[in-house]
């Protein structure tokens, strides 16, 4: 049975607890509230239902106190948690445990923290939570060098949460910890340059989501400021290759793609070969030569850009490989829709691109992967007459039509499609499919000159209950045939637009 004092002693802890809650923290800092703590805790045994109480006691103070005061609060707080039996209330605690995990007696220095942070931010997504628990404990015990690893940390943590969960608030808090921890790093650190690294990646990563030019160049600026402090790291020369060229996006002024590709080519030449990070910089630079290639250039102009391309789908690991294989499949795309290029080189193109949208597809079944390969399955088809070609690219449309079924677009290109099966192979039921989906996507014209199409509904059910394709040669029927041929051959069936990669310019923080 617990003595008088001891209840006593308790009380008090509990009520100054309650009182620091309510904004009063004196009551945590008076000449007896640590005597009161220090003589209940001399009373502690095992299981003791004061170690909670105390535990909060000595965090409150340590939480209440001037960064780099309380760090003896907070070693007795580790140590008091450790007392706590299973199944005690914890919330409370929460932002304590994952010390308390690793560092039960709260001996440890501050630099074995620190790697217990990295190691939970190099782990599991759900260990994230911890991890920022733990940096922010670091950042406010410590004054000195630990404090400016601390805000690093925190910063990379908040930018993977804004990663995960885009939105203004994360990127806001990477940004302003970005900025404190460069803050606190005196201006001739030599690791300086990896915390200018760091805060343009969080800028540009932020510009991806929000479009604010001014995040790039807050990006460019801490990139020029990080190659000047050290020009031979590549992931500072990449950094800065990205951020111009996405400012060139923006702006289209030629002096960014100019030196996008120039600190692009450095990037490239300083990174090991078989450094999965050079596949990143590699597919990148094949976005800006081919931003910087005219359009009516020869095919020559792109061999540069396809061998970097091959050579960054090569060293990708599974983070890159995605951005890798798109940059192939832009050049390849570029060069098989160049006039003139003769007919075994585009179809070896062709033949390397569908390989290439498969392998997307397999990873991310995104629509514009499926148009494109379809689109190169087609060109596939006119190089070589092979039907399973056109009949894969068909059987693709219908997925992306039945997708979105009130996409006039997709109706119209499945149209065009089985209008081209139907030459190919006489196919009446294509040629049937075909014009019902044109009259599905652009309407029937009111107009009265246009009786044609006003019974195109009466003549088409009339074949679909007889199968007699007399019926869809009745005079009245012929002039539609000329208006859906001239629909449909409006509308090219090989289109190439570049990808849009700025969703992929996020690489992993150093």
């Amino acid at each position: 049975m617990r003595s008088a004092l001891f209840r006593e002693l308790l009380d008090s802890i509990e009520r100054r607890i309650a009182a620091a809650g309510r904004g009063h923290v004196g009551e945590l800092f008076d000449e007896f509230a640590v005597a009161e703590a220090d003589q209940l805790t001399a009373m502690l045994d095992v299981g003791s239902e004061a170690a909670l109480p105390l535990a909060r006691f000595r965090w409150a103070r340590f939480t209440a106190a001037a960064p780099g005061a309380g760090v003896t609060d907070l070693r007795l707080a580790i140590r008091l948690l450790g007392q706590v039996p299973p199944g005690s209330p914890e919330d409370p605690m929460r932002p304590l445990r994952p010390l308390a995990a690793i560092d039960p007696d709260g001996s440890a220095d501050v630099v074995a923290w620190l790697r217990h942070a990295k190691t939970l931010l190099d782990g599991r997504p759900d260990s994230l939570d911890d991890a920022m628990s733990v940096l922010a404990i670091v950042i406010h015990a410590d004054l000195g060098p630990a404090r400016v690893l601390g805000l690093t940390g925190l910063a990379f943590a908040l930018f993977r949460r804004a990663v995960e969960a885009p939105g203004p608030v994360h990127h806001a808090a990477a940004v302003a910890v970005a900025e404190q921890a460069l803050a606190a790093l005196p201006a001739d650190d030599p690791q300086r340059w990896i915390l200018l690294t760091n805060l343009a990646l969080i800028r540009r990563e932020r510009f991806a989501g929000t479009g604010d030019v001014a995040d790039l160049d807050a990006a460019i600026t801490a990139s020029l400021e990080g190659a000047a402090l050290n020009p031979t790291n590549a992931l500072v020369q990449s950094g800065l290759a990205i951020a111009l060229r996405q400012r060139h996006g923006v702006s289209g002024a030629p002096t960014d793609l100019d030196r996008a590709v120039q600190h692009g080519r450095i990037a490239v030449e300083l990174f090991a070969a078989d450094d999965p990070e050079r596949s990143m910089a590699a597919a990148h630079l094949v976005m800006a030569l081919l931003a910087q290639v005219p359009p009516d250039a020869p095919t020559a102009a792109l061999d540069e850009g396809i061998a970097l391309a091959h050579s960054a789908v090569a060293t990708a690991d599974d983070y890159s490989r995605g951005f890798a294989l798109r940059s192939l499949a832009a050049v390849l795309t570029r060069r098989t829709a160049h006039d003139g290029a003769p007919s075994d080189i585009l179809l070896s193109d062709v033949l390397q691109l569908e390989l290439v949208l498969r392998q997307l597809l397999d990873g991310d079944a995104r629509e514009e992967f499926k148009i494109r390969l379809v689109e190169a399955l087609t060109v596939h088809f006119h190089l070589t007459g092979d039907m399973t070609q056109l009949n894969a690219a068909v059987e693709i449309r219908r997925e992306l039509a039945a997708d979105q079924p009130r996409s006039r677009g997709h109706c119209l290109d499945l149209a065009v499609l089985l209008r081209m099966r139907a030459d190919a192979s006489g196919s009446v039921d294509d040629l049937v499919e075909g014009a019902l989906l044109t009259v599905k996507a652009v309407g029937v014209d009111p107009d009265a000159d246009r009786p044609d199409l006003a019974v195109l509904g009466d003549r088409l059910r009339d074949y679909g209950r007889t199968k007699d394709p007399q019926v869809l040669l009745d005079p009245v029927v012929v002039p539609l045939k000329r208006y859906t041929t001239s629909i449909w051959s409006s509308r090219m069936p090989f289109r190439m637009p570049l990808p849009n990669s700025s969703a992929s310019m996020m690489r992993r923080p150093r």
